[in-house]
């Protein structure tokens, strides 16, 4: 079985570092709808149960062990970041706000995490510390589960239309 009461604060820790996925979250939040924020964390966690399984199944050990895997990824991902910071930049859409389509915060969530190569490495690389060398896979997804559960936690603490809080300053006067 895995070490839980050592995983979860390490989790926790981990999951307060800022990075591509919180700052998809805060732009999908800021658009204003609770259930945007909330798919867009899904999509985040879906990233997060690809890349736990990944590592499961020891597929992440490729990009550890292939500089090359691991460019392309993070060159992909890259490459998503600029289109998203070009798409914000020059295609606002005019004044008006535009209505969410359903599944883009998901989608958006989804892809930032599964682009981002460090998750890869860091579902290799943290995960199995936590799970002794002869408790088969099963702890492992135990923690992968775990993970999950500890970034929902996070995410819905730190969202701010998750915490009913609007886009628009106005709203709070």
């Amino acid at each position: 079985m895995p070490n839980l009461l050592a995983f979860i604060p390490a989790a926790f820790l981990i999951a307060m570092v800022p990075g591509p996925a919180t700052v998809m979250l805060i732009k999908q939040a800021a658009r204003g709808s609770k259930r945007n924020a909330f798919a867009t964390i899904a999509g985040i966690e879906t990233g997060i149960a690809f890349w736990g399984l990944a590592a499961v199944f020891g597929l992440t050990a490729l990009l550890a062990a292939s500089q090359t895997a691991y460019d392309v990824l993070r060159f992909a991902g890259a490459l998503f970041l600029i289109y998203l910071g070009i798409k914000a930049l020059f295609f606002r859409g005019g004044g008006e706000e535009k209505e969410i389509r359903p599944g883009t915060g998901y989608r958006s969530g989804l892809v930032t995490n599964i682009a981002n190569p460090k998750a890869g490495v860091f579902a290799l690389s943290f995960l199995p510390q936590f799970v002794p060398a002869d408790a088969g896979s099963g702890a492992l997804v135990v923690c992968v589960l775990a993970w999950i559960a500890v970034d929902i936690v996070w995410y819905s603490m730190s969202s701010p239309a998750a915490n009913g809080l609007s886009a628009t300053p106005s709203a709070h006067l």
